[in-house]
């Protein structure tokens, strides 16, 4: 085991820049780099995205960084329950090799469901979210084909392998028959697909779709909530038992909670903060409930999630569940079996 160092957040921002305040996040200088157009970088990504592609034995997504002058920083394959974490810490699956990113800037986690490869990106709570191809800045999204987003002048494409299928040798006529992209508002889970903005569909840039089906959603949802207190009383979907050198603390989770996501780890950014322990990374993890059960996703930490059976980099919680982060923490995790869950 090992502890953590890191560059400080401050090295390498500038200080211009717009300015964005997240709730009760810290104000962060957002930076001038321009990234290319969605298109340019597909175009430059466009023979790694086919040649990964046609790697592929199970259902996945492409995922590929592009810099701001065209190169293709890094590709890498997301398996049907498998996530990625994007940032510049070594342990992150696709690396930004820049000052300007965080350590852990982004995950990325992929699921087939309903016959779709789902694609589900969340900020770290950067205070830098990342950009969507309508121009929105975003905490998290869902997305049941192509997504494009931008951080810091880094473009990243996540595409499903499936539609990378028959894909020829010019990058042109595969954009042509990418599926428009629409863009949903759905700040508050459980609502429903909420009301496609007016005008944020991207036709002009993506050809125009056949069919319903060929229309693909990318639907913007809040990002991941802290805890309350320890003990504090709310309608809980389960409850979370933090134990840390000889510390109980007991947190009700609710549903909307679960399905926002909570950010484990110890700076004062995550949901359930654990202060002053060298093991424990800046953010370590992530809780977050996908359908029907509630995930660990393991966000490139440097000591592990660790079940009695081994790591754990993303899967499902029984409903009675005991997580192990570094050698110092437990998190236990009990589901309710309410009706309505």
């Amino acid at each position: 085991m090992s502890h953590e160092t890191s560059v400080p957040e401050s090295f390498g921002q500038r200080p211009r820049g717009e300015s964005k305040r997240l709730g009760r996040r810290r104000e962060v200088e957002l930076l001038d780099e321009k990234p290319l157009g969605p298109r340019e970088a597909f175009l430059s990504a466009y023979e790694r995205m086919r040649g990964l592609a046609a790697l592929t034995r199970r259902p996945a997504v492409v995922a590929i960084a592009v810099a701001p002058d065209g190169r293709v920083l890094e590709a890498t394959l997301v398996e049907d329950g498998h996530a990625l974490v994007v940032g510049r810490h070594p342990r992150c699956g696709l690396r930004l090799s820049s000052p300007k990113v965080a350590l852990r800037q982004l995950v990325v986690f992929a699921r087939r469901e309903a016959g779709a490869m789902i694609s589900r990106v969340w900020d770290l709570d950067t205070g830098v979210p990342f950009v969507t191809e309508d121009g929105q800045r975003n905490a998290a999204v869902i997305a049941d084909g192509p997504l494009h987003v931008t951080v810091h002048g880094f473009g990243i494409w996540l595409i499903p392998a499936a539609l990378c299928a028959g894909w020829g040798a010019c990058g042109r006529e595969a954009w042509s028959t990418l599926p428009p992209r629409v863009f949903v508002d759905r700040r508050s889970p459980g609502q429903g697909r909420g009301v496609i903005q007016e005008g944020l569909a991207c036709a002009s840039s993506v050809g125009t779709a056949r069919s319903h089906e060929e229309v693909s959603h990318v639907t913007g949802v809040g990002p991941a909530l802290a805890l309350g207190e320890p003990d504090n009383v709310e309608i809980g979907w389960g409850s979370l038992v933090l134990t840390h050198r000889g510390r109980r603390m007991r947190h009700e989770v609710s549903l909307e909670r679960l399905e926002r996501g909570v950010l484990v780890g110890r700076y004062e950014r995550c949901g359930l903060e654990i202060k002053a322990e060298p093991e424990i990374s800046r953010v370590h993890g992530l809780l977050v409930k996908i359908g029907g059960e509630v995930w660990a996703i393991d966000a490139a930490s440097t000591n592990g999630l660790w079940r009695a059976d081994g790591p754990v980099k993303a899967a499902p919680l029984r409903d009675d569940d005991l997580l192990r982060l570094g050698r110092t923490v437990t998190l236990g995790w009990t589901r309710r079996l309410l009706p309505e869950a």
